[in-house]
């Protein structure tokens, strides 16, 4: 991996992943398994990953958060920070954040409690002890960049043949499963082409919920139970297809088998959704690893039932309801107008000392059980930490690989002998900041999936979905899957509203529409310097004002409704509009994949082409549209959308879909202009 004669050949600025970081030949395609001339495996993914390294590390430094300390409790060993605009993603549950200052970053401590504006930090010994209240700071995420770390060691072995791995004196059993699995796993990529085998019958059609798999479920789950080891099984699960009770059935049947099975992906959500189904039916060792803070309840619930000594699951329920209780009192009380700033820290040392208490039985929980596992669950950085990295596993099921780079995928694969894969190459591509195309993505080849599945000789579609109302999910059926998929039965049908209904508000109009409703907005975009990206003023009122009604007729609880938006920026208005709804969830699209409401209000932000381009990407604008269940609320400039967006863009397709088979909302007019037939619904012109 000698860059220097590479730097002589090419220019700084030329993408890494046009030639190879070995040779310096040009490639003919981006992402190729090997490169033409030396034969070089994964030619550019090595500076590409190193340049992601020092990108994360400038965004870092760009994306600053400026706070002042509001208490300081000095005994517990915790602070408050508090901002002046709504937190960025960054700041969460069980992050490390850092204190900046002219002589660098300095770490603060673990978040334990993130509400509204306010930061609650676990500081222990660090510098942090010294601050005091009314002090100003500046701070950012001070995670370590491990998943870096963990992928240019991988391709750095690789590159050398393993042969530190295969030729170790004393190797500890991470070592060991690493020089078994990795020569293994290459020689099946070296293949012209990858297989699956036989398949092989369960010992029921059931799934965990105890409902017969469809065909379609049924034909992925026999693949995966035939695979022998060099085996590899490729799954396409589009939106609302059953994919994680496949993935559970699977685990539980090949646990019963007696293999060793671990369930990971890139994210904690996708992992825990399945994990919880194989804990509830109590017939497996199950252990889940990781940041408590970042799991499930349901899958915190299980491993600390694993520790705590003649407890009950009631027990343990107390203990993580008793974190929610003490999260919601401490915003009722900061909601207040004269809040008890006694009990309010007393309230958040109690809140410290849960944390702590659930944070060291989970670290009890795996240190005691990982090892002897039927079926553990942890994201793919995680699974080569603690003990985990030592467990040789016999199959591994990777979710969600589309969103996953090749590199970090095979990490995930190195943790066994046998490989399904499950992703939808119709849906969000991987984060790689520094080879992105024009629309916001990276190459299309750039994932785990995109990679085996353009080199296998079959692939298996979960082809049925059960989750939308049908208008919904029809757009994509229609314009994404190219009818691939069916809709089921049992999904929402219809929508009925009385012809003579008249509404006080515009808001109440919308709340009361069809399952698919484009709002459209006269607004511009606009690019804000504190948030370094593209908002819409005007989307930010309309939206928060549909939000707000909807839930306070009753039309859905707070929790079931979520709002999604292309941009950062976007997200934080919005979310500083509806600080009295905090159940209501405001994410980017990118954050929201995986997870489901009752009704998503998506804000379209752009009305210039560039923008539109990447609001509008089909992958992006996917998982947007198929993440609610009953109603679909787009707001955006319609008159814009349609003059500017590129052709091809799903933004201007929805538009004309939404007049075809739901309703477009004209928001300066009050009335439904296409769709509803007019004078359907009316709004009252008493409105100011």
């Amino acid at each position: 991996m000698q860059l220097k004669r590479i730097e002589k050949t090419h220019h700084a600025d030329e993408s890494p992943y046009y030639f190879c970081d070995n040779c310096g030949e040009n490639l003919p395609q981006p992402f190729q398994y090997r490169c033409d001339q030396c034969g070089a495996r994964l030619p550019g993914w090595p500076p590409l990953v190193h340049a992601e390294g020092e990108e994360q590390g400038k965004s870092r430094w760009r994306q600053q958060l400026n706070v002042r300390v509001i208490s300081q409790n000095k005994g517990e060993q915790f602070l408050v920070l508090r901002a002046t605009k709504s937190l960025p993603g960054w700041v969460e549950s069980g992050g490390r954040i850092g204190h900046i200052t002219e002589h660098g970053l300095h770490t603060i401590g673990r978040v334990v409690n993130t509400d509204d504006k306010d930061i609650q930090v676990d500081y222990g010994n660090s510098p942090a002890a010294s601050f005091v209240e009314g002090q100003e700071v500046t701070i950012c995420s001070s995670e370590s960049n491990i998943a870096i770390t963990q992928q240019l060691g991988f391709l750095f072995e690789m590159r050398r043949g393993f042969s530190d791995w295969l030729t170790a004196s004393n190797p500890d059993g991470a070592v060991e499963k690493l020089a078994v699995n990795a020569p293994q796993l290459f020689e099946t990529l070296d293949q012209s082409s990858l297989s699956s085998g036989d398949w092989a019958t369960p010992t029921d059609w059931q799934s965990l919920d105890d409902f017969e798999l469809d065909p379609s479920q049924q034909e992925v789950l026999a693949e995966i139970l035939g695979l022998d080891e060099g085996d590899v099984s490729v799954v396409v699960g589009p939106p609302g297809s059953g994919k994680t009770e496949v993935i559970a059935k699977a685990a539980d049947e090949l646990a019963t088998a007696g293999e060793r099975v671990l369930v990971t992906s890139h994210t904690n959500i996708a992992v825990d959704n399945v994990i919880e189904k194989l804990a509830s039916q109590d017939r497996h060792h199950v252990v889940r690893a990781g940041r408590p803070e970042k799991l499930s309840k349901g899958s915190q619930e299980l491993m600390l039932s694993k520790v705590m000594a003649n407890s009950d699951d009631t027990q343990v329920t107390e203990l993580l309801t008793k974190v929610d209780e003490l999260k919601s009192r401490i915003s009722d009380l900061g909601e207040a107008e004269n809040p008890s700033s006694a009990e309010l820290d007393s309230k958040q040392s109690q809140l410290a000392e849960a944390r702590r208490n659930v944070r060291e039985l989970q670290d009890k929980a795996e240190a005691e059980s990982t090892r002897n596992a039927d079926i553990a669950g942890a994201t793919i950085i995680r699974s080569h930490l603690g003990g985990l990295a030592s467990v040789n596993f016999d199959t591994v099921i990777i979710d969600e690989a589309s969103q996953i780079t090749v590199p970090m995928g095979l990490l995930g694969m190195v943790n066994a002998k046998k490989w399904v894969v499950v992703g939808d190459h119709n849906q969000l591509r991987p984060v790689i900041k520094t080879a992105s195309t024009s629309d916001g993505s990276p190459p299309a080849d750039a994932s785990l999936f995109a990679f085996l599945r353009n080199r296998h000789t079959s692939e298996q579609w979960l082809d049925h979905h059960y989750r939308s109302h049908e208008d919904i999910i029809g757009f994509a059926q229609e314009q994404v899957y190219n009818k691939q998929i069916s809709v089921a039965d049992s999904c929402p049908q219809g929508f009925t509203r009385d012809l003579n209904d008249r509404y006080k508000t515009k808001a109440a109009a919308v709340a009361a529409g069809p399952p698919v409703t484009v709002v459209d907005v006269g607004g511009e975009q606009a690019w804000r310097r504190q948030f370094s990206g593209t908002v819409n003023p005007t989307e930010v009122g309309v939206v928060s004002e549909i939000v707000r009604t909807l839930v306070n007729i009753g039309a859905v609880a707070p929790d079931e409704v979520g709002v999604i938006t292309p941009y950062r920026g976007q997200r934080s208005l919005i979310a500083d509009e509806l600080t009295d709804f905090g159940r209501v969830e405001v994410s980017t699209v990118d954050g929201f994949q995986g997870r489901e409401r009752d009704v998503i209000v998506f804000s379209a932000v752009n009305t210039k082409r560039g923008g539109l381009e990447f609001a509008g990407n089909p992958n992006r604008f996917n998982v947007a549209a198929t993440r609610p269940e009953q109603r679909f609320i787009m707001v955006g400039n319609r008159s814009k959308i349609r003059s500017n967006a590129p052709g091809g863009s799903h933004l201007r397709r929805y538009i004309e879909y939404a007049g075809e088979n739901g309703g477009v909302f004209d928001w300066e007019r009050a009335d439904w202009v296409a769709g509803i037939p007019s004078g359907r619904i009316t709004v009252a012109t008493t409105e100011k």
